[in-house]
C-alpha cells in the first residue's frame, strides 16, 4: 500500500471515530436531560411534598401514631436526600464525561484536519 491509501485509509478510521463518538455525545446529552427532568420531578413532585406534609393536622395522627408516622417521615427524607445526592452525583459524572468526550472529539477532528492536508499534499504516484 502507498502512502496516499495509507492516508485515506487514516482518514476513513478518523471519520468513523468521529461518529462513533458524535454518538456517544448525543447519548449522554439524551441521558443528561432525562435525568435533569427526573430530578426536578424528584424534587418538585415528592421531595417537596413529603417534606411538608403535616402530620398534626386536625389531630388525626396525635400520640403514638403520631410518634411512628414521624419516624416513617424521616427515614422517608433520609432516603431521599441520599437519591437526592447519588443523582446529583451521577449528574455530575455525565457533564464530566460529555466534556471528555468533547475533548476526544477535538482531538479527533484535529488529526482529521491533519490527515487531509497531508493527502492533499500527496502527489499521486506515493
Amino acid at each position: 500500500m502507498g502512502r496516499r491509501a495509507d492516508l485515506e485509509s487514516a482518514i476513513s478510521n478518523c471519520k468513523a471515530k468521529i461518529a462513533e463518538l458524535e454518538e456517544v455525545l448525543k447519548k449522554l446529552g439524551e441521558y443528561q436531560e432525562r435525568l435533569s427532568q427526573d430530578h426536578t420531578d424528584l424534587t418538585d413532585n415528592i421531595e417537596t411534598p413529603v417534606d411538608g406534609y403535616d402530620l398534626t393536622e386536625n389531630d388525626d395522627w396525635l400520640g403514638f401514631q403520631e410518634a411512628v408516622a414521624a419516624n416513617k417521615l424521616e427515614d422517608t427524607c433520609g432516603a431521599l436526600d441520599t437519591y437526592d445526592g447519588e443523582v446529583s452525583d451521577l449528574e455530575g459524572d455525565i457533564a464530566d464525561a460529555i466534556t471528555k468526550v468533547n475533548e476526544m472529539l477535538d482531538t479527533e477532528r484535529e488529526n482529521l484536519a491533519s490527515l487531509e492536508a497531508e493527502l492533499a499534499s500527496c502527489s499521486d504516484d506515493e
